[in-house]
Formats: C-alpha cells, structure tokens, sequence
C-alpha cells in the first residue's frame, strides 16, 4: 500500500466516524447527509458524495457543498473540527472561516413596507389601485393575490411594483421578484440577491408526486394553476436544486417554455430523460411566451402536451427552420 493510499484509508475512516457507513468508490465517499437526513425516509440515502482527497463535496438532494469540508464540520461537527483539520491537512482555519462567511447567502427579507393587495384590494391609494388595475388587465382577481401573496409597496423603489414572495417547503421566504408595472425605461424586475440556482420558488407549494408543470418567471405561475414551478430563468440541469428535487422524487414533468428557448426546452428535456423523468413538452404555437395567454387558453395549449422521446428532438428541430432555410 503506498502512502497517499494509507492517507486516503484514514481519511475514510475519519468520515465514516463522522458521518456514519457510507460507499466508497476510488477517492468518492458518498455518506448519508447532515443537512438532510432528519427526515425519515432520506436517513438512508447516501447523497452527500466527498472527496476524500479533497474534502470537496456536495449533496445531490439538498445543495451542501464546499471546496472543503471545513464549513460543513463548522456547522454540524464543531467538536471534530480540530481532528478533521490534522487529518484533512486544514491549516488556516481563521483564513477558511472568513472565505465560510463570504460565501453565505444574504438572509432574504420583505420591503419593509409591504403591504398584501388582498388585504389592501380596495385601497384607494393611487399607486396601490394602479397596481390592482394592472393585475386585473392581465386576468388576475383577489383570488390570485391572495393565493400567490401578492403584494406591493407605497413608497421607496418597490412603489408601483408587483411583488411575488417565494417560500420554501417549511414555509420561511426565500425569494421574491418585484415587477414593474410601468413601462417607462424603469429596471423591469428587482429580485433578491440570492442563488436562484439554490432556490426553489414556491415550494411550499408543490405536489411532488404529481406531474409538475414547469415555466420559466414566477409571474408565468399566475397563469398555470398550483402544481407548477419556475425554473427562474430557462434553463436546467443537475446544478439547480429545483432538478434535484425532481430527479430525487421521480416527478413527471411538463415543459412550458418560451418560443425563444425551444433549443433550451430539448437540451433539458434530455438532460431530465436521461435521469428516467418522464418528460412532457408544449409548443406554444401562436403565442411568444405564457405571459401572453389567459388561464383557460393556457390550459387548451397544455392538454396539447406530447411525449419527449429520441424522435421529438428531430421534430422540435426541424419546426425551428425558418421557411427557405436550407439544411
């Protein structure tokens, strides 16, 4: 046995103190996840894949990952940091420490100013009934503000705005997108500074056992019913949390994406295939984007709905060609 061997055997019995009996594969050590494993049926699985050479490592469920696995032992092993520092050869804690904090995510907060539109429906604040206007000229009612709990501000730069809260499955905020009401050169949207890569929008919402239908904004939401999600962008793969969740629970999913992402709507409808997701897709034929559609006609284009399958990338390609075009 030679000695970076003898180091990567100690170091896989150190993790397997820590973190319980794990698969090892090479320098990967894939062990049940601290972050996670509180609920009973995640107590086996063995998400949280580590470099044992490294330390990197991250978790296929939740998101737990590092360069190291400094912080990650900061925070559910404090008692074995010294160990795991001499073992893992982790020298500079006070340097590792503040690289920890530079990377934490900033706490998502509310304007402090805002007010719910189905509390203040029948305000007669200019701004605020200018916001209800606008919301009802795009099909929405006191039924949607309260259901996406949407709300405003009277002052400041969320005045005239849209604002659309995000939760996550335990019901604390972890995102909201503010939209523009007026089309007068103002930034259209202001979102949280967050990693949307590491949200999921609404989750307290979601039915992963049923199919989920999924689109691009937030605002699209308004058009799709409750089981629905927004990728925060048109994009995604196996960096997203969202594609986790969906991969971790089996969860069949229904593309609805804009008429400019067709090419991004076939790479993830691959991308989710080859993770054995059943994978639905919608054109949207004359319509540009979900923005554009009633509830009901969303509902007409989504009973539209065909199979992915190895033939459906030809097709989706082949009605990308504009007329004259020439292979």
């Amino acid at each position: 046995m030679t000695q970076e061997e003898r180091v990567l055997d100690i170091r896989a019995n150190f993790i397997t103190s820590v973190f319980g009996h794990g698969l090892r594969t090479g320098v990967s050590y894939a062990v049940t996840c601290p972050k996670c494993c509180g609920e009973e049926h995640r107590r086996k699985k063995k998400k949280l894949s580590i470099r044992l050479d490294s330390g990197m490592h991250h978790c296929w469920i939740c998101g737990l990952k590092g360069k190291t696995l400094f912080y990650t032992m900061k925070n559910f092993f404090p008692a074995r940091l010294e160990e795991y520092g001499r073992i893992f050869d982790e020298k500079d804690y006070q340097g590792q420490i503040d690289a920890a904090e530079i990377e934490q995510e900033t706490n998502v907060e509310l304007p402090p100013d805002f007010i719910s539109l189905a509390v203040a429906y029948e305000s007669k604040d200019p701004d605020i009934r200018d916001v209800v206007n606008y919301l009802s000229s795009r099909g929405l009612g006191i039924d949607d503000f309260w259901k996406w709990r949407l709300g405003t501000c009277v002052s400041g730069r969320f005045s005239r705005r849209v604002i659309m809260p995000s939760f996550d499955r335990f019901g604390a905020l972890n995102y909201f997108t503010a939209r523009s009401i007026d089309s007068d050169g103002a930034k259209k949207y202001i979102n949280s500074k967050v990693k949307r890569k590491e949200v999921i929008f609404n989750d307290i919402n979601i039915r992963w056992n049923e199919p989920l239908v999924l689109v691009e904004g937030p605002f699209d939401l308004t058009k799709c019913g409750w089981n629905s999600a927004a990728m925060l962008g048109s994009f995604l793969d196996e960096s997203y949390l969202l594609f986790r969740e969906i991969v971790t629970h089996g969860t069949s999913v229904v593309l609805v994406l804009d008429q400019d992402a067709a090419k991004k709507m076939i790479k993830i409808a691959e991308k989710l295939t080859s993770y054995g997701i059943n994978v639905k897709c919608v054109n949207l034929d004359k319509f540009n984007d979900v923005g554009e559609m009633s509830k009901q006609e969303f509902q007409q284009i989504l009973a539209t709905a065909y199979e992915w399958s190895s033939t459906s990338r030809l097709q989706s390609l082949i009605g990308q060609i504009k007329s004259g075009s020439i292979l």
